[in-house]
């Protein structure tokens, strides 16, 4: 298996930043990329204000997925 790798991305509305995201996958055996879970910050003037969308894999029912 390989290492887990985190994938950043993040959302601007007319060069202000809104929310950041940081995904966890890893390709595993028979090339599938399985996602693990997710860190996302909702943002007000670069300070984090909701993390409601952060889950992580095995933790309270969460199942990671299949992607690929």
């Amino acid at each position: 298996m390989s290492p887990h790798l985190e994938v950043h991305n993040a959302r601007r509305v007319n060069g202000e930043l809104l929310a950041g995201h940081r995904r966890l996958v890893r390709a595993g055996r028979g090339g599938n990329v399985r996602y693990f879970g997710e860190n996302t910050a909702m943002l007000s003037g670069s300070l984090p204000v909701d993390l409601s969308g952060t889950w992580t894999g095995w933790v309270d029912c969460a199942e990671p997925a299949i992607i690929i």
